[in-house]
């Protein structure tokens, strides 16, 4: 479901996102975060209010089981095994460096 969609939806059933957070203890922001962000807590919350699964709300970070999925870097190789930049003595140093006294 797009977020525009469960925001919508929150809407109608409460007047507005702030009338949803008063009801359900939450502070607006963390209804907003959660809309944006994995945030399960208040994800839960929201997909109960509107009789839907996490998974249904957000298949992209919950499992059909409720469980939160976890995302993995898919280059993490290219990451972990780049070698630090090196500096060639001979050039010279960059305006930021060299004001910096750094080398």
């Amino acid at each position: 479901m797009h977020k525009e969609d469960i925001k919508t939806e929150i809407r109608k059933r409460h007047g507005s996102m702030a009338a949803f957070a008063d009801e359900v203890g939450a502070k607006p922001v963390h209804i907003r975060q959660a809309l944006a962000n994995p945030y399960p807590k208040i994800q839960r919350l929201i997909a109960d209010d509107l009789g839907k699964t996490v998974h249904e709300l957000w298949p992209f970070w919950y499992d059909k089981d409720g469980s939160r999925k976890r995302t993995k870097v898919t280059d993490n190789a290219a990451i972990t095994n780049r070698k630090p930049a090196r500096r060639d003595s001979k050039q010279p140093l960059s305006s930021r460096e060299s004001a910096r006294g750094t080398a």
